[in-house]
């Protein structure tokens, strides 16, 4: 049976929540999110190493590209934001698609390259604070 919630990328969005930074985003790049691998291994242990997962997550920053707007560039660095990424509403989803959201702030900005006929375009990074951690919600 084939997955009915499978889907490309065209129709997501970025939402900023302090800044309402609002752009033509041409590639959302969520990263990872991961825990620690803590060694039990201790002098009596037989066989192999021993381990455990940590309780803390860590969640690589999340890397967008946009189109450079020379009127709204983000430049605002270190400031507190919200940030929502909706993903594109899958045909088995019939009333909302599905959220990350977060908080963080914009820790890197690439600035465009300037060329003959070249569309300028920028990226930013946006790091999480652990403040409150990322969150899924599926779409319905």
């Amino acid at each position: 049976m084939a997955n009915a919630a499978v889907d490309i990328g065209t129709g997501a969005t970025l939402t900023f929540g302090t800044s309402a930074l609002a752009l033509n985003w041409t590639a959302i790049n969520i990263g990872e999110r991961s825990i620690a691998t803590i060694d039990t291994t201790h002098l009596g242990t037989t066989g192999q190493m021993t381990s455990m997962g940590g309780d803390l997550t860590t969640q690589t920053p999340i890397v967008v590209d946009f189109q450079w707007d020379s009127e709204a560039i983000p430049v605002e660095l270190a400031t507190a934001e919200s940030l929502t990424v909706t993903f594109p509403q899958a045909a088995a989803n019939t009333s909302s698609a599905a959220t990350y959201i977060g908080t963080g702030f914009i820790t890197k900005v690439v600035f465009p390259n300037l060329g003959v006929e070249e569309l300028q375009m920028g990226q930013l990074e946006f790091t999480p604070d652990g403040a409150t951690d990322f969150a899924w919600t599926d779409g319905a």
